[in-house]
């Protein structure tokens, strides 16, 4: 090695252990003197010994700045070994030549090899703390650096639990967090229309009702006409029955006479004479309304039989009729145009009101309290009341009624109308149904429902949509925020599980460097432990890492530096010739 090749030649330029740890080579220039390479090792010894204690102190407690010390423009009580050959100079005692300095600085080591004074200044340069316990040698390098791994290991293994217990209970925290936050959504929830103990009305509950609400509003609208017609029938139909028993006939009106023109001129072309009415399901119906004016007819023996039709007959048929116009058909008039049925129900009425004005006032009233059940004549409303069909009544689920009524703005309208005008009941109903059709939604689901274009318009429709909005804005932020607090308390869970998993190795690893304890040598025990420190280090941060590095690896430097220090003083004073005899050497290098 190139530094150790001017160890004893005079290169003293690093003053550490990395040139003691070289391997000494034979000089290549002309050595000098026996004399002079004595001279040189006393004086780095007389120097030495006059700064030891100088050098101890400035190790110890070093400082920067001279004037510190006893003396003024010192920085030490004690002087230095630089200040002692600065005194040997004022005395005429010249500093060996550079040719001999690695003589000088034998000299200067025999105290360290004799009692460890010397070392603590060396060390100090090492960067091992705590020098002062270190003097003693190997064994208390050892010591020092058993200690200071086994310290390390027992802080980072409370470092590591601490930061386990830590993360668990943040763990447990944010699980806590999250279920507090599901609840506000669910709490949020209960607070909606028909909802009780966090779960909504039934549709088949909505439907019973909203069905139960229109048959009884159907049922008082038919009651209402029936009353009214009743009350207004009977003046009309009694003076109809005094002219009929005067011996006058319907048919004896003009009106009769041009109802009756005016069907057969649906069966017959009145110019051409040729058919219209061709098709069996048209020209039936047509005949039948005809025979019901005019029951009478001719039989084989040319005999005329039946009676002219009654004003009571006329009424059967204009109701018929009427409720044909309407659409629901009656037995045996199915078939008829509801367009025509109406135009035919028009004349009838026409006629009975020529034989006895007062049914027009029955008529009037009849129609106008017929109106509100219009409502009931279409498909929604069938369903709500029943659909007649024949002499049969098809009605529908009360489960699939809601989906109906609050399905569009026609069929919410429809059912306002058929509950009499009631939207405050109608909108009360659709909160109820669309309250409903949020639960078991999570906020995604819950979002897309109402922003769907036909249910956000019949939201806002039915006066359902602030409400519907205002719940799903919660249950996002309850979410977000569970979400959160739920991916934090995954990651709490890991570091935990993660500090768990190291603190259980360098407990481990506390085992393997308390066996340190059975090895007796010191240099192997070194070694030992500096291993188990270098497994240390991966567990420590980057800048924790450095510095703990640097620290074991100056008590493994302090170590190697003795053991040098002794090699090389030992070929230092045999080149000096005072390393001559086996005692003088066990007696200074202390073996």
């Amino acid at each position: 090695m190139a530094e150790g090749k001017d160890l004893l030649a005079g290169d003293t330029s690093s003053g550490g252990g990395r040139d003691l740890l070289a391997t000494p080579k034979a000089p290549v220039y002309e050595s000098p003197g026996a004399l002079e390479k004595a001279g040189a090792t006393a004086y780095g010894l007389g120097t030495s010994i006059l700064g030891t204690g100088g050098d101890i102190e400035q190790a110890l407690y070093p400082t920067e700045a001279k004037g510190e010390g006893a003396l003024k423009g010192h920085s030490t009580f004690f002087p230095t070994t630089e200040e002692a050959q600065e005194i040997y100079g004022k005395f005429g005692i010249p500093k060996p030549r550079k040719e001999v300095s690695g003589y000088q600085k034998a000299g200067e080591l025999l105290p360290a090899i004799a009692g460890g004074g010397k070392l603590a200044y060396d060390l100090t340069k090492a960067g091992v703390k705590g020098v002062g316990k270190m003097i003693g040698g190997g064994k208390d390098l050892a010591a020092e650096l058993q200690a200071t791994t086994a310290g390390k290991t027992a802080e980072e293994i409370a470092a590591a639990g601490k930061k386990a217990t830590t993360a668990e209970k943040r763990a447990g925290a944010a699980e806590k967090i999250t279920e507090r936050e599901a609840g506000k959504g669910e709490a949020a929830y209960g607070q909606l229309p028909g909802v009780q103990n966090k779960i909504a009305e039934a549709d088949v509950t909505i439907g019973q009702r909203l069905k139960t609400k229109a048959d009884d509003v159907y049922n008082k609208l038919k009651s209402t006409r029936a009353a009214n017609a009743e009350k207004n029938k009977a003046a009309a139909f009694n003076a109809a029955k005094q002219k009929e028993l005067a011996g006058a006939k319907v048919e004896d009106t003009e009106s009769y006479k041009q109802v009756m023109k005016e069907i057969k001129g649906m069966l017959n072309d009145p110019e051409t004479k040729l058919a219209v009415a061709t098709l069996e399901p048209i020209k039936n119906p047509l005949l039948q309304i005809k025979r019901a004016l005019d029951p009478r007819y001719v039989d084989e023996a040319g005999i005329v039989r039946g009676k002219p039709i009654s004003f009571e007959g006329m009424e059967d048929l204009r109701r018929f009729l009427r409720d044909r116009s309407y659409g629901l058909p009656a037995e045996g008039f199915d078939a008829i145009n509801q367009q025509k049925a109406g135009k035919l129900a028009d004349s009838i009425e026409r006629v009975m009101e020529e034989f006895s004005p007062g049914i027009k006032t029955f008529i009037s009233q009849y129609r106008k309290d017929s109106a509100p059940l219009q409502a009931f004549q279409s498909k929604l409303g069938k369903s709500l009341v029943g659909e007649q069909k024949g002499t049969t009544i098809a009605t529908t689920a009360a489960q699939d009624i809601p989906k109906a009524v609050f399905k569009n703005k026609e069929n919410f309208d429809n059912f306002v109308d058929a509950i009499g005008g009631d939207k405050k009941l109608a909108q009360s109903e659709a909160q109820k149904y669309f309250a409903g059709q949020l639960q078991g939604k999570d906020a995604s689901q819950a979002r897309k429902f109402i922003d769907d274009r036909n249910t956000r318009a019949m939201l806002k429709e039915t006066g359902s949509y602030d409400m519907a909005n205002n719940y799903v804005r919660q249950l996002e932020q309850a979410e977000k925020r569970g979400v959160t607090a739920l991916e934090r308390g995954k990651t709490r869970t890991k570091t935990a599980a993660d500090q768990r998993k190291i603190e259980g190795e360098l407990r481990i690893l506390q085992s393997d460097i308390d066996r340190a304890d059975k090895i007796t040598d010191a240099k192997e025990k070194i070694n030992y432990i500096n291993k188990q420190a270098q497994k240390l280090a991966d567990y420590l941060p980057i800048e924790q890492r450095d510095q703990f590095l640097n620290e074991v690896q100056g008590v493994v430097n302090a170590e190697q530096m003795k053991q040098s220090v002794k090699k090389w003083t030992g070929i230092a004073l045999g080149a000096a010739g005072l390393y001559t005899t086996g005692h003088v050497a066990s007696g200074l290098l202390g073996k």
